[in-house]
């Protein structure tokens, strides 16, 4: 078990090259276990936290990360030197960011966030608000997945209903629909974007994963709209109330080299992704 007297749960896991174990997710215990950690007690109804935990099980690390609001870690991403990356959402104005932040303040209801955790546990090498203004509670904004590359590059993706959310480079510049999908690169440091866009058409569009080869992001999650963008498609039409989604974008953020729908007449959903091969 990992968790105190409140709700703890786990949203996300990833593995480093010797087989340590990454967790992150949510917790509202105020004596959720606390070692060599960033932020060891809970600061407002519900926190983040990342912890690791060695190959027989034992506890590397753990520490909370969030302000006086109600924040969540939904992923988590791990580099070759054991620095983990994750992502999720936050409703705190005073969530913890680091100097050189990408974006210092939250900029609505509820924006993502984008926080490196160093091997130790103990410091943040970055952590950044990512979002706009327009998320409220029936439309959120929120950082589902995240992965990263060799050079350190964390690549985010989730949804937005926000038509400010930062975009740079973007294969689509604007919000579509009530909700789309974004895909997010951010530099080594978390002090600016690669690139960033929106994704999706006129309803509601949702990334839930992402995998990147070759520093080319592929995400996968879901729609309900009938324009999704769709390159080379396996199928190319919704078929039902929402289908799942696969699409893959060029390395500089701006072009799509696949991207298709699947499902059938009922509510499709993709929740996960994997790549064959290492970092890209």
């Amino acid at each position: 078990y990992l968790g105190g007297y409140g709700s703890d749960a786990g949203r996300g896991i990833a593995l480093d090259g010797s087989g340590n174990i990454y967790l992150a997710g949510e917790t509202s215990s105020g004596n959720f276990p606390s070692l060599l950690s960033v932020q060891s007690s809970l600061r407002g109804t519900q926190n983040a936290f990342v912890a690791s935990l060695d190959i027989w099980g034992q506890l590397r690390f753990s520490t909370l990360l969030g302000g006086s609001g109600t924040d969540g870690a939904t992923a988590v991403a791990v580099d070759g030197s054991g620095n983990a990356y994750i992502t999720g959402g936050t409703t705190s104005i005073d969530f913890p960011v680091t100097v050189s932040a990408f974006q210092r303040a939250n900029k609505g209801y509820q924006n993502v966030f984008v926080s490196s955790i160093a091997a130790g546990g103990n410091s943040l090498l970055y952590s950044t608000y990512l979002g706009g203004s327009g998320a409220t509670v029936i439309y959120p904004e929120m950082g589902f997945g995240i992965d990263v590359d060799a050079g350190g590059s964390a690549y985010v993706t989730g949804v937005t209903s926000s038509t400010d959310f930062p975009v740079q480079n973007a294969l689509q510049p604007a919000l579509w629909g009530a909700m789309d999908a974004f895909v997010t690169k951010l530099n080594p440091a978390g002090t600016a974007l690669g690139f960033s866009t929106f994704l999706g058409g006129s309803s509601v569009d949702v990334g839930n994963a992402i995998r990147v080869s070759n520093d080319a992001p592929c995400i996968a999650g879901y729609t309900a709209s009938l324009d999704y963008p769709v390159l080379n498609p396996v199928q190319a039409a919704n078929a039902g109330s929402y289908d799942a989604v696969l699409s893959c974008l060029n390395a500089a953020g701006n072009a799509l080299t696949f991207s298709t729908l699947l499902g059938d007449t009922d509510s499709d959903a993709a929740n996960a992704l994997a790549l064959s091969g290492g970092y890209g």
